[in-house]
């Protein structure tokens, strides 16, 4: 009964939402779309969104709508849904870079496609685009966007496993935050992200685990449970008491990273491979060869197939992009 009623709230909304989108004006259903982001209804923030990003006539500047395609672009990431939540950015990007007074929303455009770029696998990309953004944020003097792409910089640098700019950037990063303003719940999940796995790196898993349990608590803060980066706290804690060999807890961890990103940005998903393949790494490490073994293959041969989808499409080059002035 309480599904049954859940659905039917659910139609209703919808219903209502494109009822409102014929009647309120688009920079109303922009605000209307930030609000549904921010309290974890992506979905209804798309269906906000969509009938109208592209009719350029209907907003009332170029900086309006290009907000537009960076949160409807922020959406489809927050549910895993990269290709599209790539092309909402590119756009957004082509619109902001024309904009004289739009380097706030070009800087956070241009962090939001790395953030994508590093989620499908391509780290290089990402990082063009984040020293850009930063760039803009310096230009800008905002230490909360400094923190944010300082934080994201270190992300990268830990993926490339260069963990001294990764300290540097992450030092960087608390520096800025300490000045900033307007950090919030995912700034704050994502410094402690950061910070517990150089601190795992450091081998002082304790430390580790509990900055780990406070990224997924602001996550969950934030977006709810059944968001992706609550998925990826959780297997970042998995890891961190797998090395203190703290099976019971590595393995529940574990489960529920899975359980998250089945749900949030589905088995299709590179992230949901990718975890799957630190799942076989645990297996490996507390005995179980065959069923690591099964797993590891499993997981390559499904990663490559969406990554070689992911790959293609890709309109903007973003080596050495350099925002208008």
């Amino acid at each position: 009964m309480k599904t049954a009623l859940h659905l039917l709230s659910m139609s209703l909304f919808l219903l209502l939402t494109i009822y409102a989108s014929a009647q309120a004006s688009p920079s109303t259903l922009l605000e209307h779309a930030y609000l549904l982001r921010s309290a974890g209804n992506n979905r209804a923030a798309i269906t906000l969104l969509e009938p109208l990003v592209g009719k350029e006539s209907r907003w009332s500047s170029p900086l309006e709508r290009g907000k537009a395609w960076n949160l409807m672009g922020a959406a489809y990431q927050d549910g895993g849904m990269f290709r599209e939540a790539r092309h909402c950015h590119e756009t957004a990007i082509g619109i902001l870079r024309a904009v004289p007074n739009g380097k706030q929303e070009l800087a956070s455009a241009l962090d939001n496609l790395g953030s994508v770029e590093n989620a499908i696998g391509t780290p290089e990309s990402s990082r063009s685009l984040r020293e850009s953004a930063h760039r803009l944020y310096a230009e800008l003097e905002d230490p909360a966007g400094l923190a944010r792409t300082s934080n994201n910089l270190a992300v990268i640098a830990i993926h490339q496993e260069d963990f001294k700019a990764a300290k540097r950037y992450a030092k960087s990063a608390m520096e800025y935050a300490r000045r900033a303003q307007a950090l919030d719940d995912d700034d704050r999940g994502a410094l402690a992200s950061v910070s517990g796995t150089i601190a795992m790196h450091n081998g002082d898993l304790r430390t580790a685990a509990e900055y780990f349990s406070g990224a997924i608590a602001a996550w969950t803060q934030k977006h709810g449970e059944q968001y992706w980066m609550v998925g990826l706290g959780y297997s970042l804690r998995a890891q961190a008491y797998g090395e203190m060999r703290e099976q019971r807890h590595a393995f529940s961890d574990m489960d529920r990273a899975l359980k998250v990103e089945a749900n949030s940005v589905g088995k299709g998903a590179a992230l949901y491979w990718r975890t799957e393949l630190l799942h076989a790494g645990l297996l490996r490490k507390f005995g179980d060869n065959a069923s690591a073994a099964r797993l590891e293959q499993t997981s390559k041969t499904e990663l490559a197939q969406v990554e070689r989808e992911q790959y293609t499409g890709c309109v903007m080059t973003v080596a050495g992009f350099q925002p208008n002035r």
